[in-house]
């Protein structure tokens, strides 16, 4: 909309105002909002009566202050690319071909950076997270990532620790790679074949659930840490009870995380 006040369309006659740095947050129907665009847009339009706060909007927004003092992250978080090669029926992510990679540069840059924050801390410990899309779309820059972040650990002679969330859908041998070098692996499975078919298809509607459970087999055999999670809507909402009981009795994993959608 302006600035710092965004608009988001909610279904056909609702939009959500939000004004973060101004403290508001409000729902209205569409010709309340045309009318805040206008406000905003039109220092001389009238506001409606009950409507003060669109005033307060026309204001500068109270913006955070900045950081100050040294930097102390939980871990350094690394996103290697925002493609992805499932087409989740919940997800946008574009498809793993039309969606570029981190390049080896940055992904140098940024370790060093988290390096030099790291150097001299007592009791620091390399912790390392991968996001994506699904990180592992571009495997050759998570191998390199960890690999050149486990050199400049040893460098600084701290402890690492590598964790990662994934969609579990690649090969058996990429999959074994997975289990000896990174500590925990966040696995979304959302359920039995029906439902993690249709909620998380492989290319071309492909199903997944083979795939994404062998490999859970696979890690569950592994070193790392197991952490499954799954999302749940309406087609498995009934069915949790015998899921649960299905992922604790195969796998054993460390964690279950269950998230609404």
């Amino acid at each position: 909309m302006k600035g710092d006040v965004w608009c988001i369309p909610l279904g056909r006659d609702q939009a959500l105002i939000y004004a973060p740095y101004h403290g508001i947050t409000t729902l209205v129907n569409r010709s309340m909002s045309e009318l805040v665009f206008r406000c905003l847009a039109e220092p001389g339009q009238p506001v409606p009566t009950g409507a003060d706060w669109i005033n307060v909007l026309r204001q500068p927004g109270k913006h955070p202050s900045r950081h100050c003092g040294p930097v102390s992250p939980l871990y350094l978080g690394l996103i290697p690319t925002r493609s992805c090669m499932m087409q989740c029926a919940y997800c946008d992510f574009v498809s793993a071909k039309n969606s570029q990679a981190m390049s080896y540069d940055m992904i140098r840059h940024v370790i060093d950076g988290y390096a030099d924050i790291l150097r001299g801390r007592f009791g620091a410990e390399w912790n390392m997270h991968f996001f994506g899309g699904e990180p592992f779309a571009a495997f050759g820059h998570v191998v390199f990532a960890v690999n050149y972040a486990r050199r400049k650990a040893d460098e600084l002679g701290i402890p690492t620790h590598f964790e990662v969330t994934t969609n579990g859908y690649y090969s058996e041998e990429r999959c074994r790679w997975i289990a000896e070098n990174i500590d925990t692996v966040v696995l979304s499975l959302d359920g039995f074949p029906k439902t993690q078919n249709l909620h998380r298809p492989g290319p071309g509607g492909q199903e997944s659930f083979p795939t994404v459970c062998r490999n859970a087999d696979i890690f569950a055999c592994g070193s790392c840490e197991l952490i499954i999670r799954s999302c749940v809507s309406a087609l498995n909402a009934d069915g949790l009870p015998g899921w649960a009981a299905f992922v604790a009795h195969r796998w054993y994993p460390d964690a279950v995380c269950l998230e609404p959608m």
